[in-house]
């Protein structure tokens, strides 16, 4: 029998020990860590703190605001002594974000023990104060709307006062579309949300309807050629003066015009796009206007070299391009020419009308044969000079031992010079005066 009451004494003594040294612990908790600071009363926020204390009271523990390795005196709320209960609740008056610490615990029997959360930030949010500008723009009944945060790291929202009043495309957007249902008052508010601080402004917007700008090609010059350039003819409503944004498909352009937009001079096909109309207030219109436009080629003339030649009749040496057609134009005489769709044409001046020297003009015209109205011209230069006519002798008797004679010729032609030679004589040549006179 004493053999067990020994055994059972020697359990209560373990158990009494393990009792003597166990640790005790803290549960913090706050009812709130996040404040705005229009919650503060008396110039000051006061969180709540609670703690669910372990192990045996009473208690000593501390409370530091902001805690440093050598923090300074603390009032005496903050050093918690003899807190002979497991469960501890208080507030803490603070003006600004700060970091509570709890440390330091001690039980009845003075064992040490530890928080489950030592530190514990409080933050105190400033409040923010947005504003709204006023409108931007009215397109239609789409007015642009425009409003300031004070934060960037705040949150904002758009919204209206009625669900019946329009729509919002984008209410957390700063600057989001209002589509009102009709011209009218309405009233829109903004929110902007900083930490726990929510602050909401309204303003009055008039909606007054104003058309976006509006537009279509009308016309545009096709079929040009080579190096010319396209007018595109604009139908254009709205508020002037209206900016057109269109493309050529490579390059943006953009310029303010009324009813024309006239192309550059262009080499190639064209496909010229109305893409965006803005209109003096601002208003934008997407459109898709196209203008294809077609491009042909000027024809590259080549009409020969000039000619100088002694007779009445040349043939011309013009070259006629591919898919053209050509014409020789000497409008004094047309039918000089034995065919003058020919690039090689006889050019033939009648021997009765010949002068001794002449000069021609005469014009190489090739045509591009998909498109009339693209031609080049190019002129040569034709001399011709006369092959002078035998000229005879006046009748006269046959003398005999004369020592001279007058001669007498048929007069030259205007612009040529005769001259009298002896081709044949006796031994003494005879003499003649003057052998550029023709008697």
């Amino acid at each position: 029998m004493k053999k067990y009451l020994l055994v059972v004494f020697i359990l209560l003594m373990w158990t009494g020990v393990d009792e003597l040294y166990a640790q005790p612990s803290g549960k913090v908790t706050f009812d709130k860590t996040e404040f705005c600071e229009d919650e503060a009363v008396g110039g000051a926020i006061e969180p709540e703190i609670r703690i669910e204390l372990t192990g045996t009271p009473p208690f000593d523990f501390d409370i530091y605001i902001n805690y440093q390795s050598d923090p300074p005196s603390w009032d005496d709320w903050r050093k918690v002594r003899n807190y002979n209960s497991n469960v501890y609740t208080g507030t803490i008056p603070i003006t600004k974000s700060e970091v509570i610490t709890v440390k330091n615990l001690i039980d009845k029997d003075g064992n040490t023990g530890v928080f489950d959360v030592e530190e514990t930030s409080i933050t105190v949010d400033p409040m923010p104060a947005p504003s709204i500008n006023d409108p931007i723009r009215t397109c239609d009944y789409d007015v642009y709307l425009s409003a300031v945060k004070e934060f960037e790291s705040s949150t904002s929202l758009w919204r209206l006062e009625n669900v019946g009043d329009g729509s919002l495309n984008d209410a957390n957007s700063l600057s989001p579309i209002f589509t009102a249902s009709a011209n009218g008052t309405y009233n829109l508010y903004f929110t902007e949300v900083q930490g726990s601080c929510v602050a909401e402004i309204s303003k009055s917007i008039l909606v007054d309807y104003k058309a976006s700008p509006g537009g279509s090609i009308t016309g545009f010059t096709n079929d040009i050629c080579s190096g010319q350039t396209s007018v595109l003819d604009l139908d254009l409503t709205g508020s002037f003066p209206i900016s057109v944004s269109y493309t050529d498909g490579s390059i943006d352009f953009e310029e303010a015009s009324d009813y024309q937009i006239e192309t550059p001079a262009l080499s190639s096909d064209a496909v010229y796009e109305i893409f965006k109309l803005v209109d003096v207030h601002g208003c934008e219109t997407s459109v898709n206007e196209q203008a294809n436009i077609n491009v042909d080629f000027v024809p590259d003339v080549d009409a020969g070299t000039d000619i100088i030649d002694c007779t009445n009749e040349i043939e011309l040496q013009a070259v006629l391009n591919s898919e053209c057609f050509g014409e020789w134009i000497y409008e004094p005489a047309p039918h000089y020419l034995s065919d003058a769709s020919s690039p090689t044409s006889l050019f033939t001046v009648p021997e009765h009308v010949q002068l001794s020297t002449e000069n021609f003009v005469l014009i190489w015209k090739v045509t591009n044969e998909n498109n009339v109205a693209c031609y080049e011209e190019k002129s040569v230069n034709v001399t011709l000079n006369k092959i002078p006519e035998s000229t005879i002798l006046t009748d006269f008797d046959e003398l005999y031992h004369a020592k001279e004679i007058d001669l007498n010729a048929e007069a030259v032609m205007d612009g040529m010079n005769g001259k009298w030679e002896v081709i044949q004589s006796p031994s003494t040549a005879p003499l003649i005066e003057s052998p550029e006179n023709k008697s």
